[in-house]
């Protein structure tokens, strides 16, 4: 529990994964008052930044989650890495470089980044499931879709649907 990686990184959970080192960064979720009006961007950003950040340090690399929280990251991760292409990363790192940039992330740790698993984490009933992040993502899509092509997947929906805050004249 809470492995120091480097001067400025800490792991939820570092153990071994087979015979090689594994990181598993749990998200609950939590949102900062300060994104208080943009949850789903935040959320999205976190989770692309750790994926980013952390994979490097280990051999395997997993997110884990309650079954009350669905995950948004790009299907990028899940990936190849010879499928990805460097405008996909840059996509992903402008929007990480909107919270996370002290220090930014370069867009090579996006090219190399992975994650290999997903953990559901059900504390009432003391389970773990481990999925496959591609398998993870088709059971997730019809919840991410509520984002309306908003998400790090979008489906060809326009960014237009979101809603849209707007300063009052008083």
């Amino acid at each position: 529990m809470e492995h120091i990686l480097d001067k400025s990184l800490v792991c939820d959970v570092m153990g071994t994964g087979g015979d090689v080192p594994l990181i598993v960064e749990i998200e609950t979720g939590f949102i900062p008052p300060e994104a208080a009006l943009e949850p789903s961007a935040y959320a999205r950003a976190r989770i692309a930044s750790k994926i980013a950040r952390y994979s490097r340090f280990s051999g395997r690399f997993a997110l884990g989650t309650t079954p009350s929280y669905v995950l948004d990251f790009p299907d990028f991760f899940v990936k190849p890495l010879g499928e990805r292409t460097r405008a996909q990363a840059e996509r992903i790192k402008a929007l990480t470089d909107v919270r996370y940039n002290k220090p930014a992330i370069p867009v090579e740790e996006f090219l190399r980044a992975r994650l290999d698993s997903v953990f559901l984490i059900d504390v009432d009933s003391a389970t773990t499931r481990q999925l496959e992040p591609r398998v993870y993502l088709e059971s997730a899509s019809t919840l991410m879709d509520l984002h309306r092509g908003q998400g790090l997947n979008p489906k060809g929906r326009p960014h237009e649907l979101g809603f849209k805050l707007e300063q009052s004249a008083t």
